[in-house]
């Protein structure tokens, strides 16, 4: 599995650090990667026209993941405006590299 720690992704976004303690280490609960939200949809047997729904979007790996998979719609809650705003961040930049379809924030 491909995982991105969030020192890497913050510093790739040029947006603060989000999720670490003084150790350096994540400091978010649930921080994962990317291939474990698509094995988790692909054993559901997800479809393209789904709407998933991520209640704590954290960093937006789920996100991510659908848009990976190309499913149409996802949609990501947190009581975190910072983790929030990162996700939505960290999703605009993957549209521009063009490793996920820029069809974001419709």
């Amino acid at each position: 599995m491909h995982y991105e720690p969030i020192a890497k992704l913050a510093k790739e976004l040029g947006v603060k650090q989000l999720g670490t303690n003084k150790t350096g280490k994540n400091a978010h609960p649930a921080v994962f990667p990317v291939e474990l939200s698509k094995r988790c949809l692909k054993f559901a047997g997800y479809q393209k026209d789904w709407v998933v729904l991520d209640p704590f979007l954290g960093t937006g790996t789920t996100l991510v993941a659908c848009q990976l998979l190309n499913i149409n719609k996802g949609i990501g809650v947190d009581i975190s405006k910072q983790y929030v705003e990162f996700s939505e961040k960290r999703l605009k930049c993957l549209a521009v590299k063009g490793r996920i379809a820029p069809k974001l924030f419709d």
